[in-house]
């Protein structure tokens, strides 16, 4: 199955999400986002992490630090990313730029395609 790169991002950080929070948790928190960004948390998160980012703060509150170093750690953990570390991660998401965008997300799509690669082999 190949997905479109805004698919494959909102999956990766979904299925972050559920590794964090557990299926149920990740339901209310996705719940309360969308109430706070007025639409789809991972479609905001692709289109502007910098407000995904933000909308987590106003939830969490001082708390977002702790949240985001976790999350960050599993997307390493999970998809092996070697090349980052948490704090690099979240500043990519913090910054929210073209460019910050494009480097986290080639690296994600990257590191999602030579994970399922190694699967199959």
């Amino acid at each position: 199955m190949d997905l479109a790169q805004p698919d494959l991002v909102k999956l990766i950080f979904r299925n972050v999400f559920r590794m964090v929070f557990g299926e149920h948790g990740s339901m209310i928190l996705e719940f309360h986002l969308r109430k706070i960004l007025a639409r789809d948390p991972y479609d905001v998160l692709y289109e502007n992490p910098k407000l995904f980012c933000e909308g987590l703060q106003s939830f969490f509150g001082n708390g977002v630090k702790g949240l985001l170093r976790v999350m960050a750690r599993e997307l390493i953990r999970e998809y092996g990313l070697r090349d980052l570390d948490p704090d690099t991660l979240i500043r990519l998401l913090q910054k929210g730029d073209e460019r910050s965008k494009a480097i986290l997300f080639n690296i994600l799509r990257s590191s999602y395609a030579s994970r399922r690669w190694s699967m199959w082999r």
